[in-house]
């Protein structure tokens, strides 16, 4: 997903992965690891998070869940 966004002229403004005891709680997903990379127009404009889990692997659930 960087690639398509950076094809798209943003430029990476960094990358960081976030983990532990305090994420777990707010996402209420134990033992979680996510990447985060932060994207920004060229102009200075308004920017872009993208974050993507590392752990857990994903489990297929209902399509009728509801987001939370």
């Amino acid at each position: 997903m960087t690639a398509f966004f950076v094809g798209l002229g943003l430029q990476v403004e960094g990358r960081m992965v976030v983990e532990g005891e305090f994420v777990d709680t707010v996402i209420g997903i134990p033992h979680s690891r996510s990447e985060i990379v932060m994207l920004r127009p060229s102009d200075g404009g308004t920017a872009l998070e993208l974050s993507s889990f590392v752990t857990p692997e994903h489990e297929p659930g209902s399509p009728a869940a509801m987001a939370n």
